[in-house]
C-alpha cells in the first residue's frame, strides 16, 4: 500500500514542481489537490490488492480507473506546461526540462499499458516495463544530467561566449558600441526576453526589448522594473556596470551553468567599458590639449612680441 500511495503522490509532486516557476489555475490547481487526496484515502481503504492473474473485484476496478485518470492527467499537464517553458531557453536548460516532460509522459503511456495488460504477462506487459524503465532513465537524465552531457549541450553557448569575446577585444569609441556587440550572445546564453547594459554611472549604453518607458525608470531607479508577472530578473553587478536580465523563471534553476558564463561575459564586458572610458577621456584631454596649443600659436602671431611660456 506504501507503493501504490507513492505512486498516487509522484505526478501530484510534479504538478507542484512545474507549478513553483508558473502558479496554475487556482480552480485547477484545487480541483487536483481533491483528487490525490480522495485517491490516497482510498488507497489505504482498499480491502486488498489482487494478485497477478487474480480477477479485479469492482472496488479494485474502480480504484485502477480513477489512479490512471489521476496519472494521466496530472503527467500530461505537467509534461505540456515543462515542454512549452523549454522554448527559447539556452541549450541546456531547454534539453533537460524536455526531457523531464519526455519522461513524464512516457511513464504515463506505460501506465496505461500495464493497466490494460494487467490480467495476463504478454508483450504488452514487457513492452510496458520497458517504457517505464526508458522514461525513469530519461527522467532521472533531464532532472541531474552527467557532466559529459552537460558539455556537450553546452557547446553552443561556449561558442557565443568565445565571439562575443573577441568582439569586446576589438576597438570601439563609445560605450554604447561595445555593449551593443554583446546584446544578442548574452541574451542568447540564457534565453532572455529582455537585456539592459549599465555603465558604471547607472546610465543604460545599450538595451534589447526593454520598453523606453521602462529603460527610463531603470536609470532612475535601483531596482529594475519586473516587465512581465512571470519574469526571473538578474541584476548581475561587475566592475564597471550591470548587466540587467529578464529571463524565465525556469532560467535560474536549470541554467545555473548558463548564468555562470553570463556572469564572466560581464565581467568581460565591465573591463570594455572601463577601457572606453579611459580611451574617451584621454581623447578628450588631448584634443583639449590640442586646442589650447593650437589658440596659444594662434596668439603667438598676432602678438610676435609675447613672450613664451
Amino acid at each position: 500500500r506504501l507503493e501504490v500511495f507513492l505512486l498516487v503522490l509522484f505526478p501530484y509532486v510534479l504538478f507542484r514542481f512545474t507549478g513553483a516557476f508558473r502558479r496554475p489555475a487556482r480552480r485547477l490547481a484545487n480541483g487536483l489537490i481533491v483528487l490525490t487526496v480522495v485517491l490516497s484515502i482510498w488507497t489505504f481503504a482498499l480491502p486488498s490488492i489482487p494478485r497477478s492473474g487474480e480477477g479485479w473485484p469492482p472496488f479494485f476496478t474502480g480504484f485502477v480507473v480513477l489512479f490512471a485518470l489521476h496519472w494521466v492527467a496530472l503527467s500530461a499537464i505537467s509534461a505540456v506546461r515543462l515542454w512549452r517553458a523549454g522554448t527559447g531557453l539556452p541549450t541546456v536548460s531547454r534539453r533537460r526540462i524536455r526531457l523531464m516532460a519526455g519522461g513524464a509522459s512516457a511513464l504515463a503511456l506505460a501506465l496505461i499499458l500495464a493497466a490494460s495488460s494487467s490480467h495476463a504477462r504478454n508483450g504488452v506487459e514487457l513492452g510496458s516495463q520497458l517504457l517505464a524503465t526508458i522514461s525513469v532513465a530519461t527522467f532521472l537524465v533531464g532532472f541531474s544530467p552527467p557532466k559529459l552531457v552537460r558539455a556537450l549541450w553546452r557547446r553552443a553557448e561556449q561558442e557565443r561566449v568565445q565571439q562575443a569575446v573577441l568582439q569586446l577585444l576589438t576597438f570601439a569609441e563609445s560605450q554604447e558600441e561595445v555593449a551593443g556587440r554583446v546584446l544578442e550572445p548574452a541574451a542568447a546564453i540564457v534565453g532572455a526576453r529582455a537585456l539592459a547594459i549599465r555603465n558604471a554611472e547607472g546610465r543604460v549604453v545599450a538595451a534589447w526589448n526593454v520598453p523606453n518607458g521602462d529603460r527610463r525608470a531603470l536609470e532612475e531607479q535601483e531596482e529594475p522594473p519586473r516587465l512581465w508577472e512571470d519574469a526571473e530578473v538578474l541584476d548581475i553587478d561587475f566592475p564597471g556596470g550591470r548587466l540587467v536580465v529578464w529571463t524565465s523563471p525556469y532560467a535560474p534553476f536549470f541554467g545555473a551553468a548558463a548564468l555562470s558564463l553570463l556572469q564572466t561575459l560581464g565581467a568581460l564586458t565591465g573591463l570594455a567599458l572601463d577601457r572606453v572610458r579611459l580611451y574617451q577621456a584621454e581623447h578628450s584631454a588631448r584634443l583639449a590639449l590640442e586646442g589650447r596649443l593650437g589658440e596659444e600659436a594662434w596668439l603667438a602671431g598676432m602678438n610676435p612680441d609675447l613672450p613664451d611660456d
